[in-house]
């Protein structure tokens, strides 16, 4: 079982100070207008792992974090790309966001390419109440359970049996072999940040393939860059090559 405590990093904030453009003198009137821009938090309302129309599920959330723009059909609101708040605290009681089987070409249950942050509500032990996890239910049913290219915040979530194994991409350049990176979370940003907080990351795994020697790292985290957990556990991840916990290509773990 491996369980980091660390202090969170803090970072400040920055303001714009507002912009004022004088209207013409007939108008007499001051215009001003405010730099600053605002984060969304987009509640999440109903536990269904798809969307359903005229909710908002944890999936039409991130469609509409992504596109800064409401998922169709539902009940969300739109993201605008800054640091955007997924926010679960609905969930006043132990709850699953189960993902049964996806497209074959679906390799990761959540796809995030903005920061974002996804909250959760704690029970009386200090234990998340909402957990994220991949059914067991079919045959061939691989995916990781997160994949960010941008800077990602877990507070008070747990994430469970997210697998990833590797599989091929055909381009102008011919067919390669990636994945079976982070069966929990798989961060690809050079700059980003992967941050956790009273959250949980157990029974993922990534594995490796003997044929291709690709993947098998980062059962629970892969991320190129650094990862910082406070009052979290990573716990029971297992990676067929190495890291089973967590790894961090070219940052730290703190």
């Amino acid at each position: 079982m491996m369980s980091i405590d660390a202090l969170s990093n803090r970072r400040s904030a920055r303001s714009n100070a507002p912009v004022c453009r004088l209207a013409p003198l007939a108008a007499a009137v001051a215009l001003c207008f405010a730099g600053a821009t605002h984060a969304a938090t987009i509640t999440v309302n109903n536990a269904t792992a798809s969307s359903v129309a005229g909710s908002c599920t944890i999936v039409d959330a991130v469609i509409s974090l992504n596109t800064s723009a409401v998922a169709p059909g539902s009940n969300c609101i739109a993201g605008n790309g800054s640091n955007d708040t997924i926010d679960l605290s609905a969930f006043t009681s132990p709850t699953a966001i189960k993902f049964g089987q996806l497209a074959p070409t679906t390799h990761s249950a959540l796809t995030l390419t903005k920061p974002a942050t996804i909250s959760g509500n704690l029970d009386s032990t200090g234990k998340p109440l909402v957990t994220i996890a991949r059914t067991i239910e079919f045959a061939n049913n691989y995916f990781r359970l997160i994949e960010t290219n941008s800077d990602l915040t877990l507070s008070g979530i747990t994430l469970s049996n997210g697998l990833s194994v590797p599989y091929a991409i055909t381009t102008s350049k011919g067919t390669s072999i990636i994945g079976g990176l982070g069966g929990g979370i798989y961060a690809t940003g050079k700059t980003s940040t992967v941050t956790l907080s009273n959250s949980i990351i157990s029974g993922n795994k990534a594995r490796y393939d003997n044929t291709h020697f690709a993947g098998g790292y980062g059962g629970g985290i892969y991320a190129v860059n650094a990862i910082s957990l406070t009052n979290s556990t990573v716990s029971g991840n297992t990676a067929d090559k190495g890291g089973g916990g967590i790894v961090s290509h070219a940052g730290s773990v703190t």
